[in-house]
C-alpha cells in the first residue's frame, strides 16, 4: 500500500503507512530478540519479556529512540527480583558506544579499560 500511495504522489499517506509498517517490524523483531533473555535459573520464574518503543515524546527530543525489552525475574521463595534490560536502536546509545571507543577517551582515562 505504501508503494501504491508513493507512486500515486500520495507523499504524505505513503510516509504514514511506512511508518506503520515499521513499527510492525519493530514488534516482529523485539519478538525474536527478547527469545535470547535467558530462563529463569532454578528456584526462580522468569515473566514474559516486554517490549516497548522509546521514539516518542521527550524520548525523541534527546535522541534516545530506539526499542527497549524487559523481562523481570522473580524469586520463588523470597522476595528477589531482577530486570533485565536492553535497549534496541537507540541513537543516543549508539553515539556513547563510539564516544567509548575513541582511543583518545580511553587514553583520557588511564584506569579504564576496554571489555
Amino acid at each position: 500500500l505504501g508503494l501504491e500511495l508513493y507512486q500515486e504522489q500520495e507523499y504524505g499517506a505513503a510516509i504514514t503507512e511506512l511508518e506503520f509498517a515499521i513499527e510492525d517490524m519493530r514488534k516482529m523483531m523485539s519478538g525474536l530478540i527478547a527469545q535470547t533473555f535467558p530462563d529463569a535459573p532454578e528456584g526462580w520464574t522468569a515473566h514474559e519479556a516486554t517490549s516497548g518503543g522509546a521514539g516518542g515524546g521527550a524520548a525523541a527530543m534527546f535522541g534516545v529512540g530506539g526499542t527497549s525489552l524487559e523481562r523481570t525475574y522473580q524469586q520463588d521463595d523470597g522476595d528477589g527480583q531482577i530486570t533485565a534490560s536492553m535497549m534496541l536502536d537507540s541513537p543516543l546509545i549508539q553515539s556513547m558506544g563510539a564516544m567509548f571507543n575513541n582511543p583518545a577517551m580511553i587514553a583520557a582515562q588511564p584506569n579504564m579499560e576496554r571489555v
